[in-house]
């Protein structure tokens, strides 16, 4: 009889703490991913947290999954995109100064 047992990879955002996925959601936000393309609207250039984008997915008809973009920069653009589809799922690698995550409706 084999043990299934769970151990998510934990990836650390530039500010030095990592997400906690909800597990009972089925939310796992992905670090350096950025769903290409399948965009049902643009919601801010300023929501401040993935959580907050997340959200906004929930309550947007049709959306299931997003992608949300930081800048180092504390004056810079804070995107949050909704999506239709995660089939444009491109990962980004490190990028100076800049985080992308997303993830699906289920993170908030």
């Amino acid at each position: 009889c084999a043990l299934n047992v769970y151990n998510p990879v934990r990836k650390i955002d530039i500010s030095g703490r990592s997400p906690k996925p909800n597990l009972m959601s089925g939310c796992f936000p992905e670090f350096n991913v950025d769903y290409y393309g399948n965009d049902i609207g643009l919601i801010s250039y300023r929501v401040k947290k993935w959580q907050d984008c997340s959200r906004e997915c929930q309550n947007r008809e049709g959306c299931k999954f997003w992608t949300w973009i930081k800048k180092d920069d504390v004056n810079s653009d804070l995107p949050c995109f909704l999506k239709s589809s995660d089939s444009g799922r491109n990962e980004r690698g490190d990028q100076e100064g800049r985080l992308t995550i997303s993830g699906s409706v289920n993170c908030a």
